[in-house]
């Protein structure tokens, strides 16, 4: 019933998009670096995975020095717009993984960072957005169900993720988050 406001309705899809977000770099990134570290590099699977950790770390910290001016822009303009803004960040982040033949060339901390600045601005901006949209009187449930749909997509996403690492390419994961946050990103701009 509260999905009938498209300021809801918007707020759980990105909650379905931004959540995985993090549990798919965590998951699959390694998981790529590190087979990639065994077939072109001849390292071995623990090698590969600690090949990844500096990338990562590039990630995570786009995230916590990207949180307050997120956070700015989340309370200084329109908050659909904030939104699409940062599941746009998260749709090139993403998208550009397609392009990466070698995860562990310098070119990938720069698209680390991008996803990183994007992970932790849909996460905010939908949750910003979801605290504007439910009303007083149902706050706990539609907060509830906003919850719900993260766990949700990070289900869905982490069986697809991986279906499409196997079945694809390493990238694959990353490009099905691309295609998702887009198309977020676009239901966002037909509201603003």
């Amino acid at each position: 019933v509260a999905a009938k406001d498209p300021g809801i309705a918007l707020s759980y899809a990105a909650s379905f998009v931004a959540r995985p977000d993090l549990a798919l770099v965590a998951l699959f990134f390694p998981l790529w670096v590190s087979k990639y570290g065994q077939e072109a590099l001849s390292m071995s699977a623990e090698e590969g995975i600690a090949a990844a950790g500096p990338i990562l770390a590039c990630c995570f910290g786009a995230s916590l020095f990207f949180a307050p001016v997120i956070g700015i822009i989340s309370d200084r303009f329109n908050r659909v717009g904030a939104l699409a803004f940062a599941l746009g960040l998260n749709t090139l982040g993403y998208g550009l993984t397609f392009l990466i033949a070698d995860p562990t060339a310098g070119v990938m901390m720069g698209v680390m960072a991008i996803i990183g600045m994007g992970q932790v601005s849909g996460v905010i901006t939908s949750q910003v957005l979801i605290q504007q949209q439910a009303p007083a009187a149902r706050r706990g449930s539609i907060i509830g169900t906003f919850g719900f749909m993260g766990a949700l997509g990070i289900m869905i996403c982490s069986y697809l993720g991986g279906v499409l690492f196997d079945g694809v390419g390493p990238w694959g994961p990353f490009v099905m988050l691309s295609v998702l946050n887009g198309a977020v990103a676009l239901w966002a701009l037909t509201l603003i």
